[in-house]
């Protein structure tokens, strides 16, 4: 079936393309996910304004519970969940319970090395946080990644841009370009 529809700025801004080409693609996969997030929250779909509610309060849990990491420990945490899958389907098997092993896993990457790290404290760390704060960690990274290669800023920088909650005085001066720190 075909219809025309008008996208004001904020829903073109929200389904994240400029292409009509792609449109149907991506509100279908709104829609795919907005049934998932139903069906993993015991939500009816017939409820439509139960799901919008619920994102305003995931996104205000989620910013109370973001921890407070040394930089090098936000850049690790992105240079590792990089290359991991992030999205989640169910809460029971959500990635973001994850991270603590994919820290720890990377050891044999060089990441201890690159970003100056203990990794098996920091993977501890984050294995002792609540879902909450694992959550906000996640769409941390996603944020930062979805802004990766538009800016040249200084990686911390981006970090921040990103909502990163930064440790106070915690600046270990962090390659930029993939580079070890001397």
């Amino acid at each position: 079936m075909r219809r025309s529809i008008y996208i004001n700025p904020t829903s073109a801004a929200i389904l994240g393309t400029d292409s009509e080409q792609n449109l149907s693609a991506r509100i279908a996969g709104i829609a795919e996910s907005w049934a998932m997030a139903c069906d993993a929250g015991h939500i009816p779909r017939d409820e439509p304004e139960a799901l919008p509610s619920a994102m305003v309060r995931y996104r205000a849990i989620v910013d109370a519970a973001l921890p407070a990491l040394a930089e090098n420990e936000w850049a690790c945490l992105c240079d590792i969940l990089n290359a991991s899958h992030r999205l989640a389907d169910h809460p029971d098997t959500d990635p973001a319970r994850s991270i603590g092993l994919n820290v720890a896993d990377s050891g044999p990457d060089g990441m201890a090395e690159k970003w100056g790290i203990d990794l098996a404290e920091l993977a501890a760390r984050l294995d002792g946080m609540d879902y909450a704060a694992q959550c906000a960690i996640i769409e941390t990274v996603d944020r930062f990644w979805r802004k990766a290669g538009q800016s040249m800023a200084p990686i911390g920088q981006q970090l921040r841009a990103a909502g990163a909650r930064v440790a106070s005085g915690e600046d270990f001066g962090i390659p930029t370009s993939g580079e070890q720190k001397p």
